[in-house]
């Protein structure tokens, strides 16, 4: 994530196309060094979504339309995947308090979006469907957080920082913002994803103490 940040301080094009796959790439190889101690679902989901995010990154370098478009779309499929892991593993019924305010959150942002930046015809349709995808992902995080009764809030807050730098960069990209603000997206995204995949690994306590068999069981 340093790297990249320097890169963006001192651009270099050739580096670039470097730097910024390194974070998921280095990510993606951390989760699959723990998965032997996750059920096969997990294991799946999860890797699924990380391979989604980095085919994402890679695509939205290019700046033209259809590159943007696929990594909007890879960056979409990665948050239902995270959201299908999270419902899979909620246990109970949803928290219906915290189900109501991030409806209302979500709402709220992906209309502020429309009303505060300059969104082109052919993107708007798009741009929304991806709000509504990572405001998914946002809700199923809450509710698998609550519906296990957790005290760690690592994947909804990891989640929530998603939301964060990707609201920031729609802002950025179609409005325009000063250059901080690429420190402050990449940063946080890079954040978010971490905090997931380390959330998912605690909530197995792959990197506590003990760890749990595939059956769920303590080993």
């Amino acid at each position: 994530m340093l790297f990249h940040l320097a890169i963006i301080y001192r651009p270099d094009p050739a580096l670039f196309y470097v730097s910024k796959p390194l974070v998921l790439i280095s990510l993606l190889l951390f989760f699959l060094s723990k998965v032997e101690k996750l059920p096969n679902t997990t294991k799946w989901l999860v890797t699924i979504a990380l391979a989604f995010s980095l085919a994402g990154d890679i695509f939205l370098m290019k700046f033209q339309f259809d590159f943007f478009l696929a990594g909007v779309g890879c960056f979409g499929l990665a948050h239902v995947f995270y959201a299908l892991f999270f419902n899979r593993r909620r246990q109970g019924d949803f928290h219906i308090p915290s189900l109501l305010i991030n409806i209302v959150f979500v709402g709220l942002l992906i209309f502020s979006l429309n009303e505060f930046t300059e969104l082109p015809k052919d993107l708007v349709l798009p741009v929304n469907i991806y709000g509504g995808l990572l405001g998914l992902n946002l809700i199923a995080s809450v509710q698998f957080n609550f519906s296990n009764k957790l005290s760690n809030y690592w994947l909804p807050l990891g989640v929530l920082l998603f939301v964060i730098s990707d609201y920031m960069l729609a802002l950025d990209r179609f409005n325009g913002l000063p250059k901080i603000y690429e420190y402050l997206v990449f940063s946080s995204y890079a954040a978010a994803q971490y905090l997931i995949v380390v959330g998912v690994l605690k909530h197995y306590k792959v990197l506590g103490e003990k760890s749990l068999d595939q059956n769920g069981s303590t080993t």
